[in-house]
């Protein structure tokens, strides 16, 4: 399988992965409150978990364009370099992080601003709200920087195993 088909599969695993959970979490919640569809902060949260799903499965193919920056796209069976599968890896961590945190920032905002009735649903396990919120930007950050530094920290992690990569392009 080429690098790019790889990487469009691996989004759009993911965007099922979030919609499944979303969808689980939502059927267990009506089941749980007999149908009652009180509490804003769940489904602010769970709604969210749906949105990035969607926008997963939609920015597929341009999410794969960037993953794959610098890959060769050669034909499939041939051997990829260690640096290739590294930075496509770092890549999918990165938006698993990104797409986590979005919908809890979005919950513990929802739960926040007064405008929700209802309210015990938790995003997080932290009893400051600030301090979860912190996390969760610290999670963004950290899931921005394996996307967009995959190349580099994969580069990196293949020198220090052994395998140079190859020169950037254009070189």
């Amino acid at each position: 399988m080429r690098p790019r088909n790889a990487a469009i599969l691996a989004c759009r695993i993911l965007a099922i992965f979030f919609a499944s959970t979303a969808l689980i979490t939502i059927v267990g919640f009506l089941a749980a409150t007999h149908g009652h569809a009180g509490v804003g902060e769940f489904w602010a949260y769970s709604l969210t978990q749906v949105f990035v799903a969607v926008v997963l499965w939609a920015l597929a193919e341009g999410l794969a364009n960037s993953m794959i920056r610098g890959a060769s796209d050669e034909a499939p069976g041939s051997a990829r370099p260690l640096w290739e599968l590294l930075s496509a890896a770092f890549s999918i961590v990165g938006i698993i992080f990104i797409a986590q945190s979005i919908p809890a920032l979005i919950g513990i905002a929802a739960s926040s601003s007064g405008g929700f009735s209802g309210g015990a649903f938790e995003v997080a396990s932290f009893g400051d709200r600030g301090a979860a919120v912190a996390s969760i930007i610290v999670k963004l950050a950290v899931g921005g920087a394996l996307i967009y530094g995959s190349r580099d920290i994969a580069e990196a992690v293949a020198r220090r195993a052994g395998r140079e990569p190859p020169p950037p392009p254009g070189l």
